[in-house]
């Protein structure tokens, strides 16, 4: 068996290059891991804390908004392996805010120092030592959020209505000498839409504010709970609808068309949504009660419109008049009565015997052919409560065997006695 001779092997070239290369490296990396020689590193954007809470400042109730700058580079010394393995988050870098007592801007120191301090690495220099930082009290706003539609237009016949943005508030924080002069809250739509015939709807419009002379306020140091907002813009389609009266307490056997009362106003243009607008041909003012009214009497009404519509007239009332050629009023005594939904298990008796001066208003014919026979007193038990003694109870007046434009006047009551 062959022993093996080492010392030969220095004699082989082979050998001794990769002898030499190893022993290089390991020599290398001995130095670098273990000898301490002085490198240097810059850290650059190392970012700067801006908190000020537990100092003096915070005590005054202020907070720093605007900066000069917002990160330092930091130049270190030390090993090389101490310096490959730092990083920005190795730092806490401060501002030293003990000389600062009042609102506005300030010239401040930073400081920089090393977060662990076993690190063996230590800080030579770092820019900029000093920067301008605002100081002021935070301030907290909410406002309302108003819509420009100004640069949007409809088709003929067409108009837009008023922008409804999917917010109805912004809450803004900043300095309280900048949110001072924030009066107002603004999104503005900046497509230029022409010609518009259907409802459109506007994502992330930006928020602008403006002061209370309606010059836009813009600084850094404002913040929002929301920078823009939807908007929706409804497209109305335009019309004018003839206006007619609706009528209450009138007879079942009441002719409406026959019915000639006047308006001030016989037409109306509005604008609504096109899938109702469509479907109206005229437009009810409501409501005339004919039991308050004679000939002659004129009845203000006030002009509803339907939810989503315009009224472009701006007109908000028509006055309807009760017509007084040919029309004639007649007082009647009644005895005739009827009972609607009379109690089955209880037992009354009627004390009113009749009506004296039930008075009938209409067109002097049918007036003329009525007589007090044809009269009938309904007396509705539907929604009272007998208890013994005696009850009033509504009653209405009807006449059913005629037809015609006619109506009772006035109020009218019986009494009843529960056995």
């Amino acid at each position: 068996m062959k022993h093996l001779n080492i010392s030969r092997l220095f004699y082989n070239k082979t050998f001794c290059q990769v002898f030499s290369i190893i022993g290089a490296i390991i020599i290398w990396a001995t130095v670098t891991l273990t000898v301490k020689t002085d490198s240097e590193k810059i850290i650059r954007n190392v970012p700067i804390d801006f908190s000020v809470e537990g100092t003096a400042v915070a005590a005054l109730g202020l907070s720093t908004f605007d900066h000069s700058e917002d990160a330092v580079d930091i130049t270190l010394s030390g090993s090389r392996g101490a310096l490959n393995s730092v990083t920005k988050e190795d730092f806490l870098v401060t501002l030293s805010v003990g000389r600062v007592t009042t609102t506005g801007k300030h010239t401040v120191y930073i400081d920089v120092n090393l977060r662990d301090q076993n690190k063996n690495l230590t800080v030579i220099d770092y820019s900029p030592k000093s920067i301008q930082v605002n100081f002021d009290k935070l301030a907290i706003k909410t406002l309302p959020i108003t819509t420009d539609i100004s640069n949007l237009s409809a088709k003929n016949e067409f108009m837009l209505d008023k922008g409804y943005p999917a917010a109805q508030e912004v809450t803004i924080s900043g300095p309280e000498s900048v949110i001072g002069t924030v009066s107002s809250c603004v999104a503005k739509i900046n497509d230029r839409k022409k010609d518009m015939a259907q409802t459109a709807t506007f994502n992330s419009v930006p928020l602008i504010l403006l002061d209370e002379t309606g010059k836009a306020v813009e600084s850094e140091s404002i913040s929002f709970d929301k920078d823009s907002v939807d908007i929706s813009v409804p497209v109305l389609k335009i019309k004018k609808l003839p206006i007619a009266a609706d009528f209450i307490n009138k007879p079942s056997n009441f002719t409406d068309s026959e019915f000639a009362y006047t308006l001030s106003l016989t037409e109306i243009e509005v604008a609504g949504p096109v899938e109702t607008i469509d479907t109206m041909s005229q437009l009810y003012v409501r409501y005339v009660d004919l039991k308050s009214v004679k000939p002659g009497d004129v009845v203000t009404l006030d002009i509803e419109l339907p939810s989503g519509f315009i009224n472009i007239a701006n007109i908000t009332s028509v006055d309807v008049t009760i017509p007084s050629n040919n029309m004639q009023q007649k007082n009647f005594t009644v005895n005739q009565f009827k009972f609607i939904s009379a109690p089955e298990d209880k037992e009354f008796t009627l004390v009113t015997k009749k009506l004296s001066n039930v008075t009938l208003v209409g067109e002097r014919t049918i007036i003329n052919s009525i007589t007090a026979q044809d009269i009938v007193i309904e007396v509705d038990f539907s929604a009272a409560t007998l208890s013994s003694g005696v009850t009033t109870l509504p009653a209405t007046i009807t006449v059913p065997n005629k037809k015609g434009v006619f109506w009772a006047y006035g109020n009218y009551e019986v009494v009843v006695r529960s056995n």
